[in-house]
């Protein structure tokens, strides 16, 4: 089966980033405590988890793609896709989130000069 970038979004992995989570409520009882992808944590006062993940960045967007058309440049670095934080998941699991299927909305948020921007644009086919 031939499967084609949709979406128009090319990313690469460029280094990593240190992302704090909060890990317990004010009364110090965990919520989350499971493995993130990059694996290098370190637990403050039991109640913070600082981790170093991955930073998945834009490397280039096809002219007239979907991607494009809504605003993604290159160079913005992607935090999320669909609401779930990108550092949780491998590359290709990432590029599969935004080629999924054909007509789906896609949102994607990202940290462009330091600010956190959010794009949504809708699958479509480069060949119908």
């Amino acid at each position: 089966m031939f499967t084609y970038n949709i979406s128009g979004i090319n990313l690469e992995h460029a280094g990593v980033r240190y992302v704090a989570e909060r890990i317990a409520d004010r009364n110090g009882v965990v919520h989350n405590n499971e493995r993130t992808y990059g694996d290098v944590q370190i637990i403050l006062q039991g109640a913070t988890r600082l981790s170093l993940v991955p930073e998945i960045i834009v490397s280039g967007i096809r002219q007239g793609s979907p991607a494009h058309s809504a605003g993604l440049q290159e160079g913005d670095v992607i935090l999320a896709v669909n609401g779930k934080r990108i550092y949780r998941y491998k590359l290709q699991e990432i590029m599969t989130m935004l080629n999924e299927k054909k007509h789906k909305k896609v949102k994607v948020l990202v940290e462009r000069y330091n600010n956190d921007l959010l794009f949504s644009f809708v699958l479509k086919p480069l060949f119908d």
